[in-house]
């Protein structure tokens, strides 16, 4: 009981460092990365991870590698706190790092650019080699498809691997195969709780799991509607076949019958406590600001330990990725305004 309640404080705690609004519109106002990089060093949860970067010779790949790495080292510190059996979540935080190694590794072969991939994991905390199935090592050096794959042979991702086999690694279907990846993601992770929990805290950790899963379905099933008339079954192929607050027969009814427009109508009834004063800019942007309520209610408001860190790793991941996109905004020169709809805070 104290080791659930020293993990949930500490989780707490750290999560009152988050940058809040103002800091994103300073972040905004940056011209440089190494201005980016600057302000992160100033007094914020980065501090540490950037105290010896150069600011002014450092490029948005290193960043991008240094902020991911910030995640783990908190959530490795956050497990001191907890019992055993909380370490089962940096497992889960490492099956997202290892998709997306794989999805790296495979965009360096079909770009012959081996540079980030090989920085990215050359510089993984070595800590976290105990928690994944993926041989790091081996994979920097992975110079083809047939290598990757048999790198991957004793791993959860074999039969993904096979499946996209015996092509060019050009012609692969990368949209497919992140798809699979993440639906193994949803799988391992809703199975997973069952492992370490059990009666309400189960529940709770088993919804937020099918939640992101039937968003993810959700916006799936409206982009298609919405932009290429998709045909059914071809929709069908492409979703999570998980739900939560939908029946699988309403789901089946929207993929049948509702217009793009009206399968963002359905999701704004069903999922109302949880989108706010949220507006509606595009589908992948609306459901990711839906889970971030969700996972910030749960913080705020659940007494479990795995219920609160879980919800941590996930706000923490969508803050990296709005400092990413910030970037990506300096480097390309985008509008803040622009910029401002990609951002989920």
């Amino acid at each position: 009981m104290e080791e659930n309640e020293a993990l949930s404080a500490k989780a707490r705690a750290m999560f009152g460092k988050r940058l809040q609004t103002d800091d994103y519109e300073a972040l905004l106002q940056k011209k440089t990365i190494g201005e980016i990089v600057t302000y992160l060093r100033n007094d914020t949860l980065f501090v540490n991870t950037l105290s010896g970067v150069n600011e002014k010779a450092v490029h948005r790949g290193q960043l991008e590698v240094l902020l991911r790495l910030s995640l783990y080292e908190r959530l490795n510190r956050l497990l001191r706190y907890g019992g055993a059996h909380a370490a089962e979540f940096l497992v889960g935080a490492c099956m997202n790092t290892e998709i997306d190694m794989i999805l790296l590794c495979i965009r360096s072969l079909m770009n012959h650019d081996e540079t980030m991939r090989s920085q990215m994991i050359t510089e993984m905390p070595l800590y976290m080699e105990k928690y994944m199935t993926v041989d790091l090592h081996q994979l920097a050096h992975v110079e083809s498809y047939d290598e990757l794959y048999e790198v991957l042979a004793d791993t959860p991702y074999s039969a993904i691997m096979r499946k996209y086999s015996g092509r060019p690694v050009e012609e692969i279907d990368l949209v497919g195969m992140e798809y699979d990846l993440r639906r193994s993601y949803f799988q391992r992770m809703y199975h997973q709780a069952s492992a370490i929990a059990s009666g309400e805290t189960l529940q709770t950790l088993q919804k937020l799991v099918r939640m992101q899963a039937e968003l993810n379905s959700l916006a799936v099933i409206y982009r298609l509607k919405k932009y290429f008339q998709a045909d059914p079954e071809i929709i069908r192929q492409s979703i999570i076949p998980v739900q939560c607050l939908f029946s699988e027969r309403e789901i089946n009814e929207m993929i049948e019958n509702a217009t793009g427009d009206e399968v963002a109508d359905a999701i704004t009834r069903r999922y109302h406590h949880y989108v706010k004063n949220t507006r509606f800019t595009y589908i992948e942007n609306f459901t990711e600001r839906i889970m971030k309520n969700v996972y910030y209610s749960a913080m705020e408001t659940n007494p479990d330990a795995s219920v609160v860190l879980i919800s941590y790793m996930h706000l923490s991941r969508m803050e990296i990725r709005n400092i990413i996109n910030i970037v990506e905004g300096v480097r390309y020169g985008i509008s803040n305004d622009r910029i401002r709809t990609l951002l989920v805070y």
